[in-house]
């Protein structure tokens, strides 16, 4: 007997499996499928995305749940409505309706995700980054509080969010803030303590400055002409304005907004009682060894960024500085103008000094931005395990202490069950960051695609 069943992306895994559409149904064929790739008419993204990029800084509740909130009455639906009203957040009809946001769900109002998926008979999504997170709340949605369990057959998640990231913790704002200006200490400032001078210049710095600063470099790194560049170095530039990017959108979850998809990123979200209707306690009580894999990405080295355009940086942050120069008052004080004027100084660096930069660099982003520094405690024993392991790193599946991909830690983006880590579950791409593994140009993205379908044959062999 042939199922009909129909394959979602969400957020960037469109870009893995958009020219890859007949080999996955294929695949789903020889298991006695007959699959199809859902298609969104409204969107400009790829159709094959249930999630696009317009609708990606919507909270992923109403962007799930949509209409459903009205339409279907129960105990659950009613709890997710009263905890994020707690919370501030504004009715679910405002995501379609507010045209003054630079963001909105382009559906049919005010139509979510879930209902979509109910005009299929069952579905199977893959998720990237957030997209991997709002796959595994629709599962959580059919199973728990719609009673529908054929609705979602298969998760597979890539780079995702499951138990959040430093970066969506404002408890996290103040240590990420002096981790930004311990790295431009260490690159303009050798010989000072960084520590102490990030902290004497903090008290001048806000969230607003060092998001400003990441999206100017970004716009100026953008604009350069790169002609003498190497095709490496171009692609190596291609990947930090990505991780920039990524890093400039994710310093949204620091600001406590619950109008906005990365207040959901916050893993001490999962410290309050029961019942606790946050996101990341929600997908976590559904079983991944039965419905979900993960592929996790673990590539956290600058140096193989940094190396080939210290230099490129380095011209673009000396511009950026000099203009905070002229109205912050301790950084005047603090850095000599006429040092950062002499690029040529940079460029008599050794090799030996310039690892040194970089591999201090790499701490910092390790050990001070990557790292949790709560304000409470933590009542919720996942969460100190989650933490645990980023520091520890996790031996049965290889990965290292501290493996990060710039904005999630590996060890937040396992699928789990309560304290374990099922290791057929999940599957580390050591070569992948979170921009490098989302495209096929990139030999990471390749990758990731290959795990996809190894392990959605996997998953097909044992039965969804």
């Amino acid at each position: 007997m042939t199922h009909k069943i129909t394959i979602w992306t969400l957020n960037m895994a469109a870009n893995l499996l958009n020219t890859k559409q007949q080999e996955i149904i294929s695949l789903f064929k020889d298991y006695g499928f007959d699959a199809q790739f859902g298609q969104r008419p409204d969107t400009q993204d790829l159709a094959i995305n249930l999630m696009p990029g317009t609708e990606y800084f919507v909270p992923i509740a109403p962007k799930c749940i949509g209409d459903l909130f009205d339409k279907e009455q129960n105990d659950i639906l009613m709890g997710i409505s009263k905890y994020y009203k707690a919370a501030g957040q504004v009715n679910y009809k405002e995501f379609w309706d507010y045209d003054g946001r630079d963001y909105k769900m382009l559906s049919a109002k005010y139509k979510g995700y879930y209902s979509i998926l109910r005009e299929s008979e069952s579905n199977f999504l893959i998720g990237y980054s957030q997209g991997g997170l709002a796959a595994r709340y629709l599962l959580w949605l059919a199973e728990d509080v719609f009673k529908e369990p054929g609705r979602v057959k298969g998760i597979i998640t890539v780079s995702s969010p499951n138990f959040g990231s430093p970066l969506g913790n404002p408890d996290n704002v103040e240590s990420i803030i002096l981790g930004f200006l311990e790295i431009i200490i260490t690159i303009f400032l050798p010989g000072k303590d960084e520590k102490a001078a990030a902290r004497d210049l903090s008290s001048d710095v806000s969230l607003d400055t060092v998001s400003t600063t990441i999206k100017t470099l970004i716009e100026r790194l953008g604009k350069r002409k790169n002609q003498s560049l190497s095709v490496s170095q171009k692609e190596k530039l291609t990947i930090l304005k990505g991780i920039l990017r990524e890093l400039y959108n994710w310093i949204g979850g620091l600001r406590n907004d619950p109008n906005n998809a990365f207040y959901d990123l916050n893993i001490f979200r999962m410290n309050s009682p029961e019942p606790n209707y946050s996101v990341l306690s929600s997908i976590n009580k559904t079983n991944p060894a039965k419905t979900i894999r993960g592929i996790i990405s673990t590539d956290n080295s600058v140096s193989d960024i940094l190396k080939d355009l210290f230099l490129i940086l380095i011209e673009e942050l000396i511009d950026i500085l000099k203009e905070c120069m002229k109205t912050n008052k301790k950084m005047k004080a603090l850095m000599n103008e006429d040092a950062l004027l002499k690029i040529e100084d940079y460029k008599k660096l050794s090799r030996v000094e310039l690892r040194n930069k970089i591999n201090k660099i790499q701490h910092i982003i390790n050990n001070q931005i990557m790292m949790e520094h709560p304000s409470q405690s933590i009542k919720n024993p996942i969460i100190q395990d989650t933490i645990n392991n980023y520091k520890n790193g996790i031996s049965s599946l290889k990965i290292k202490a501290e493996a990060h991909d710039f904005v999630i830690p590996s060890a937040y983006q396992l699928t789990k069950l309560k304290d374990t880590i099922p290791v057929n579950c999940n599957t580390p791409n050591f070569k992948a960051n979170h921009l490098s593994g989302s495209d096929l140009k990139y030999k990471a993205g390749r990758d990731n695609y290959k795990d996809i379908r190894t392990e959605l044959t996997k998953m097909l062999k044992k039965g969804i």
